[in-house]
């Protein structure tokens, strides 16, 4: 999945810079750069400047047709099933708005979503769309320094989806979790969109070979060695822990937190 990852500025996408709100966070924008044709896990990176969560019309795209022909679609882990989202030109009924957004497979009326920091979902640029881009804007959640971790809720059970919410690269090694057992029962796993297959990693207690190396992490399924991943600012993933877990979450360290 390539990525084209922007400097923060005070002067923003979309208007930001003139909203009349302050941030203690930094504020800037990021460019996701799918592949036409190709479906990918991203997510949301930002909230809105001011505190609120991401809203699905704030997810821009560019260089795609606003013709129903591009998707976006996100799980509900309680009805196992996912709500799809098109890029428009979106309605008022029978009446254009005047602007491109996501709306509903019929009638082109805009759609509500929210997404937290962390929380992903799957976009499709159509086929032949030449240099297709997923941007987004805000206030980065994390930036003030004053939590350790951005922690992602996890359910029991359930499988969601998760991205790096961080503006850095992060091994799957950094991706921490608490309130699951580390014995082979939490599952994490990501879309390779050129092989269109998953690869699977468990949490479990490290070994190398018969050693223990005396530490958690995301092991392979049999060897319980652990697997190297990268994922990118914003890239995405499943996690599933094990029925019976308490508060699980996922953990990413803030590279901003002052002690």
């Amino acid at each position: 999945m390539k990525k084209l990852m922007t400097a923060f500025a005070v002067c923003v996408f979309a208007g930001l810079g003139s909203a009349q709100i302050e941030s203690q966070n930094i504020v800037g924008y990021t460019t996701v750069i799918p592949t036409a044709g190709k479906q990918i896990i991203t997510g949301a990176m930002f909230n809105q400047v001011g505190g609120a969560a991401l809203d699905l019309q704030d997810i821009r795209m560019e260089n795609v047709a606003a013709n129903g022909t591009t998707a976006i679609w996100w799980w509900d882990k309680d009805a196992a099933t996912y709500t799809y989202a098109y890029w428009v030109e979106l309605y008022d009924g029978d009446d254009p708005l005047g602007v491109d957004g996501w709306g509903d497979a019929e009638l082109w009326e805009p759609m509500s979503k929210t997404f937290g920091p962390g929380e992903c979902f799957w976009v499709q640029p159509v086929a032949g769309s030449v240099d297709p881009k997923v941007v987004t804007a805000g206030e980065l959640a994390v930036s003030d320094g004053a939590a350790e971790f951005i922690a992602v809720n996890l359910f029991a059970g359930k499988q969601v989806q998760v991205c790096n919410p961080l503006p850095v690269q992060v091994a799957l090694a950094d991706v921490g979790m608490s309130g699951v057992a580390a014995n082979g029962t939490t599952a994490l796993w990501w879309w390779d969109k050129d092989a269109a297959t998953y690869t699977y990693a468990y949490w479990v207690e490290l070994y190398d070979g018969d050693d223990p190396l005396g530490v958690d992490g995301w092991g392979d399924p049999e060897l319980w060695e652990p697997i190297v991943k990268q994922f990118a600012f914003g890239e995405g993933f499943w996690i599933q822990p094990v029925a019976g877990s308490v508060d699980p979450k996922a953990l990413f360290a803030n590279p901003f937190y002052q002690e």
